[in-house]
């Protein structure tokens, strides 16, 4: 019965640092397994899609709840001149709500964050 390595020995008895040994040797009991290893990337792979599924339903809910009231809150400001809103402030205003909205939902443990990533879960 031929080997895999009598199919290309021939390949590697031009190689003079080739050590067939090495190439035969069994794997050790301490090294991990190829199945072991594949195990391990498919649970990173699916704590991946929880992690995804979890930041979906806080974008949803920091875009659909939260940035409407900041930027409410900023519209009805009526704060003297010194402490008004500058150009700059008008301009990127959005943008902080945005990033602010983000800040709160992901600090915080908001219930209707749970109960959209359990929707999300059961449509997906």
């Amino acid at each position: 019965m031929s080997t895999m390595f009598d199919a290309i020995s021939p390949a590697f008895d031009t190689m003079p640092s080739f050590n067939r040994t090495l190439f035969e040797q069994k794997q050790g009991a301490d090294e991990p397994r190829f199945a072991d290893m594949l195990g391990s990337q498919t649970q990173s792979v699916q704590s991946g899609a929880t992690n995804d599924v979890r930041r979906a339903a806080e974008d949803l809910v920091a875009i659909s709840f939260i940035v409407p009231m900041l930027s409410q809150i900023r519209q009805q400001s009526q704060a003297a001149p010194p402490f008004a809103a500058t150009s700059a402030e008008k301009q990127f205003g959005a943008l902080l709500d945005q990033r602010t909205a983000s800040n709160i939902v992901r600090s915080s443990n908001l219930s209707i964050v749970n109960q959209v990533e359990q929707q999300l879960r059961r449509r997906g």
